[in-house]
């Protein structure tokens, strides 16, 4: 018996260590979403480059925390909350890889860019759709963290937030591509970077419901 209690000690203490990994990913992969949108609003290419390294780092991590959930599955074959939280923590990953590499592929763009259109009125809307984008990652990381369905289903809503703030640069970006059209490159640039943090809302919320499923068994967010 001690030495059952010794193995289930220790397996409590990798599993810890599986959730602190995921979450030190998940801080990452909001910075590069925030570093990545405030390099287009601001044509930052140092910035940018900085955003492109991190994201080649948040692909390392994606394995090696894959890894380390597969060897605790295999070595410890967990039951009931500790196997969600491990199947949960391999889903939850991937959304996050997703999340850093939009936050890397709105770097590349900063890169394509460049100094050669003019740079124009600072896209306001953008830096709040990556706003409330990342407080709903927030939200869906604390409710992992914490397993606190409550926080995870309060997430989902925020999503319409985000919606309508891209419905809403889209209308006003492509009106200003019609008026002038020296601005339909960036124009272009700028409604695919919200879409970008559209699908970053949407990853968030994929979070949230995987945290819902770790901490009560419920496989989907209220609608």
């Amino acid at each position: 018996m001690p030495e059952v209690r010794l193995m289930a000690r220790q397996f409590h203490q990798d599993l810890d260590k599986l959730k602190d990994r995921v979450l030190e990913m998940g801080a990452k992969a909001r910075l590069n979403v925030v570093e990545g949108v405030r390099s287009v609003v601001e044509r930052d290419t140092e910035l940018a480059e900085r955003v492109i390294l991190r994201g080649e780092e948040l692909n390392r991590m994606d394995v090696e925390i894959e890894r380390d959930a597969l060897d605790l599955l295999a070595l410890n074959q967990p039951v009931a909350q500790d196997l969600r939280t491990v199947g949960a923590s391999l889903k939850i990953i991937t959304y996050l890889d997703r999340i850093g590499r939009y936050g890397y592929d709105l770097a590349k763009m900063t890169k394509q860019l460049g100094a050669r259109e003019p740079s124009g009125k600072k896209p306001v809307t953008l830096s709040l759709m990556a706003d409330h984008a990342m407080m709903m990652l927030d939200a869906a990381l604390s409710a992992y963290k914490d397993r606190d369905g409550a926080k995870a289903r309060g997430v989902g809503p925020q999503d319409e937030v985000v919606d309508a703030l891209y419905e809403q640069m889209f209308r006003t970006t492509v009106t200003t591509m019609l008026e002038d059209p020296r601005t339909i490159t960036r124009g272009a640039h700028l409604i695919l970077a919200a879409r970008h943090l559209e699908r970053c809302a949407d990853n968030a919320s994929k979070i949230a419901e995987k945290a819902l499923y770790m901490a009560t068994g419920e496989r989907r967010l209220p609608v």
